[in-house]
């Protein structure tokens, strides 16, 4: 009989939406909304912003009501590993594992309990401007699940992020395995601490 292994997170995460755009659209945005790029980007995570004035996607060719139209989905959303945060696993009600996220990084410990690999993460930066919004939060900053059978410490594995940037650095949780099969993402309850954007034009 199939049972619910439960992954939860506890302590700070992050939660980033990065693009890349046209100098080109971007300078056209500015000018036909007579808006300076300073003004902008203090106003980017106010919804106001974007109904006062026509912002479109380039790919999509819709109209953007929030920075989220923007910039897509985050690229990280994601609880990080450090020493501050720690992890609960649990089948159905029974306690599988406690401690601390740090148990994850295979450079932190002498054994690791769990198989993990550390990737590092691509920014993906075109020619043009790269707008980033980040949401750096506490609580409840993730929490992952998955149908499976006897528990078998051996069929964990979890994929890290590397990331190094001039607004954050630190491991990040991307993917967890099981047997192969990726948990899925359940509902978190967690507050935003602190949001900052930044953008890099080549």
């Amino acid at each position: 009989m199939n049972k619910t292994l439960k992954i939860r997170f506890f302590g700070s995460g992050l939660i980033l939406h990065t693009a890349s755009f046209s100098l080109e659209w971007w300078e056209l945005l500015l000018k036909k909304n007579r808006i300076k790029e300073e003004v902008f980007f203090d106003h980017l995570f106010t919804d106001d912003l974007f109904l006062q004035k026509t912002i479109i996607q380039p790919q999509t060719g819709l109209a953007c009501c929030n920075y989220r139209d923007l910039l897509g989905p985050p690229r990280i959303h994601s609880p990080a590993l450090n020493e501050h945060g720690f992890i609960e696993m649990k089948q159905n009600t029974k306690n599988i594992f406690k401690g601390k996220m740090q148990n994850l990084c295979p450079d932190q410990v002498l054994f690791p309990l769990f198989n993990s690999e550390t990737l590092p993460f691509k920014d993906e930066k075109t020619n043009g401007i790269t707008i980033s919004a980040g949401f750096f939060t506490k609580g409840l900053v993730g929490a992952y699940g998955l149908a499976i059978e006897d528990f078998d410490n051996e069929q964990l594995a979890f994929q890290l992020l590397r990331v190094d940037n001039e607004k954050t650095s630190g491991l990040f949780i991307d993917t967890i395995y099981y047997n192969n099969r990726p948990l899925k993402r359940l509902p978190c309850d967690y507050l935003i601490s602190a949001q900052r954007y930044w953008c890099e034009k080549n």
